[in-house]
């Protein structure tokens, strides 16, 4: 399963200004809430973060669900290990 994306930090985190409270922000790919390991480069968070990439992502075809979720990748602000501050999420169905 193959995925092009073009995504704007806006189109994910309703209230963009809060992403320059952050250094770096990145999309991470779910398939029926269960982490791919895939997702895109981290961006500066200000002004208005947008990727082109690809994401390959492979599944046995049965997953109902693609999540996107906008989240932060500082590794210094204080978060429970794999839990990431998540600014907005959109799921494909």
């Amino acid at each position: 399963m193959l995925y092009v994306t073009v995504i704007q930090a806006g189109e994910l985190c309703l209230r963009e200004h809060e992403l320059g409270t952050c250094g770096r922000v990145a999309v991470k790919a779910l398939l029926d809430d269960f982490d791919t390991g895939k997702g895109t480069s981290p961006q500066p968070s200000f002004p208005g973060p947008c990727w082109q990439e690809v994401l390959d992502l492979q599944d046995d075809g049965g997953a109902a669900v693609l999540s996107l979720l906008l989240v932060d990748t500082d590794r210094l602000q204080p978060r429970p290990p794999g839990q990431p501050f998540v600014f907005g999420r959109v799921d494909l169905r």
